[in-house]
């Protein structure tokens, strides 16, 4: 039985680099209505996959790797 988390002290080697999350920008509600209107209007093929990314938190290899049976995208469905 350990008596501590050996990773915790992984943390005295990685001092140096940055925190990726620290350059996150999170969009705002209507920073998402925009670009889903912009998805809408440009790209309108792609209008549902855009929408996947805001509204189920997948990454890009993730939304990418799904095929047309993986989702129900009626809204009405549950």
């Amino acid at each position: 039985m350990l008596t501590s988390n050996a990773a915790a002290r992984l943390g005295q080697f990685l001092g140096h680099r940055s925190d990726p999350r620290a350059r996150v920008h999170v969009l705002t509600e209507s920073e998402v209505g925009a670009v889903l209107q912009a998805a809408e209007r440009w790209y309108p093929e792609h209008r549902e996959l855009v929408g996947v990314f805001f509204f189920t938190g997948l990454r890009e290899g993730e939304a990418f790797g799904l095929q047309s049976g993986d989702l129900v995208l009626d809204v009405n469905y549950m």
